[in-house]
């Protein structure tokens, strides 16, 4: 399962509080953490995989041919290069 945290709706820091106290434990390995990092925030990926308690499986730099596939609507059959050689082995 996916589970998508934004920043866009409220401050970091009361996000990742409000998250970390939920139900987001790592079930047997399957889970972990994806984190889009973006310029001029204040919390790291570690910082976020600290909160919420699971093991960051990778850490992306936020790419602007990723928002113009989705809205393009080619994002699952023709997903960026650049997205498919930072997720690895993980994708």
């Amino acid at each position: 399962a996916v589970r998508v945290l934004s920043w866009d709706d409220e401050p970091e820091a009361k996000l990742l509080r409000r998250r970390g106290g939920t139900q987001l434990a790592d079930r047997g390995g399957k889970c972990g953490l994806v984190v889009v990092s973006e310029p001029g925030r204040a919390l790291d990926s570690s910082d976020v995989a600290a909160v919420v308690q699971l093991p960051l499986r990778a850490h992306l730099e936020r790419d602007p041919a990723i928002a113009r596939r989705v809205d393009a609507g080619q994002f699952l059959h023709r997903p960026p290069r650049s997205l498919l050689k930072e997720l690895g082995d993980i994708a």
